[in-house]
């Protein structure tokens, strides 16, 4: 597998549910501003409705690149 450059990190997420992982064409992908709160949206690529459910596309190295303690949790919603 190609490394593009950057260095292997191993990211663990702690989340409340999983319910599947999707396959998403990039055009159904929208900017996750207005929709949850601005503290999630540097941590996200964007999120897009499916079958009436909201799902969040997570940008890993926003989050393997935040400072420690950066990140708190936060309801979504």
């Amino acid at each position: 597998m190609p490394s593009y450059g950057y260095r292997k990190k191993r990211l663990g997420v702690a989340v409340s549910d999983v319910r599947g992982i999707l396959r998403l064409a990039p055009g159904t992908i929208q900017s996750p501003v207005g929709t949850v709160s601005a503290a999630l949206v540097p941590y996200l690529k964007g999120c897009c409705l499916v079958d009436g459910q909201m799902c969040f596309v997570l940008d890993a190295q926003a989050i393997a690149s935040a400072p420690l303690g950066a990140m708190t949790p936060v309801d979504a919603g």
